[in-house]
């Protein structure tokens, strides 16, 4: 979807536009499940100011941008710290972090939650949130049901590769989510 690999069948079309795999990687960001393979700067900071290397924003609104999304992350106290120093939730936050500053159209992550207790969850739901109002397009990949009732509005039930349900939030039952995370 965002374009990192070569597409082996069919278009993505964004805002009626079909995207070759360049307008993809303009349009999309990733946040991938293993955070350690997309941090590489020297401190938090620097990740979020990597994230928005491409945007025409002066410098100094740049970095309010910075302290506003660090601050909604509970990450502002890291903004010096080398990434791989922190812990696996707070790299996670990093992430989405860097996603958040990136601007980009499309939003895609990837268990965006994974090592976070239910404080730090309700921290990136109330950011995806504001993605949505801010009209993103936003895509959640997760196991997480509490995140999914949080912030989700449209639903993509998958089992092996295949689509087996969607709907919207509202018209499935929370229980159902839920049941569909059992083993």
């Amino acid at each position: 979807m965002c374009g990192l690999e070569k597409k082996t069948s069919g278009t993505m079309t964004f805002n009626g536009c079909v995207l070759n795999w360049k307008e993809r990687i303009k349009t999309c960001y990733l946040v991938m499940q293993d955070v350690n393979h997309q941090l590489f700067t020297e401190s938090v900071l620097d990740e979020l100011l990597l994230s928005m290397e491409k945007s025409n924003e002066e410098e100094k609104s740049k970095k309010e941008k910075v302290d506003q999304i660090l601050t909604s992350l509970n990450l502002e106290q890291y903004q010096d710290v080398h990434p791989m120093s922190l812990s696996g939730g707070q790299k996670q936050r990093v992430s989405v972090a860097c996603a958040l500053a990136s601007d980009k159209q499309i939003l895609v992550y990837d268990e965006p939650t994974s090592g976070l207790d239910y404080t730090r969850m309700i921290d990136v739901a109330e950011a995806i949130k504001n993605m949505k109002a801010k009209g993103k397009t936003q895509f959640i990949i997760t196991h997480d049901p509490e995140l999914i009732e949080q912030c989700c509005d449209y639903l993509v039930f998958m089992e092996e590769g295949r689509i087996i349900e969607t709907g919207w939030l509202q018209g499935l039952l929370i229980d159902k989510i839920k049941n569909f995370f059992m083993v």
